[in-house]
Formats: structure tokens, C-alpha cells, sequence
């Protein structure tokens, strides 16, 4: 089975139960990082498939990385991406206290 970045604020919420106490809010953190949480999504699939090939000395990434190279790296990546998809996320709560403190 593999992970699937929130479709809708609900997943968020589902998968984020502590994260905020306001579902307007919670539904703009979660548009505001889609994308990041899309990336990280990405990052850990490609770090799967290359730790599931270590020991297989013909696998080779899209940068020509093996196996054991490419599992670090994506991971990093996706360690990245989960870094910016909460920096964003935050961001755009704060945004919104800001707003509704008008």
C-alpha cells in the first residue's frame, strides 16, 4: 500500500488530530501545504523502492544512484520536504490568527 498526501482538509484533520482545534484553519494550513505535503509523499516512495532494491547491485536511480545512495538521499529529501510542508502549514495558521484577530 502505498502513502497518499491529504486529498481534502478532512485527511488532514484525520491524520492530524492534535494539530488545531479550528477546521477553517485546519482546512487553510492543509491547502496551504499540498504541495510540500505532496513532495514529501514522493521523496518517500522513490526512498522505498530504492531501500527495497539494496543488495541488488544492478538497480540504478533516475541520478544513476545505487540502491543503498539513493534510499539516503530520498529519505533526506523527504525529511526536507516534511521540514517545509509544517513551516508552510504554520505559516499560513498564522496568517489566518492574524486575519481573524481584525
Amino acid at each position: 500500500m502505498s502513502e497518499q498526501a491529504p486529498q481534502q482538509p478532512v485527511e488532514y484533520l484525520q491524520q492530524h488530530p492534535d494539530a488545531v482545534v479550528d477546521p477553517a484553519k485546519a482546512e487553510i494550513m492543509a491547502y496551504a501545504s499540498r504541495g510540500q505535503e505532496e513532495a514529501v509523499v514522493a521523496a518517500r516512495g522513490l526512498a522505498l523502492e530504492a531501500a527495497s532494491n539494496i543488495g541488488n547491485n544492478s538497480f540504478r536511480d533516475s541520478d544513476n544512484r545505487g540502491a543503498h545512495h539513493a534510499a539516503t538521499h530520498q529519505a533526506g529529501l523527504a525529511e526536507q520536504a516534511r521540514v517545509e510542508a509544517d513551516k508552510q502549514a504554520m505559516q499560513a495558521g498564522d496568517i489566518y490568527d492574524q486575519v481573524k484577530g481584525l
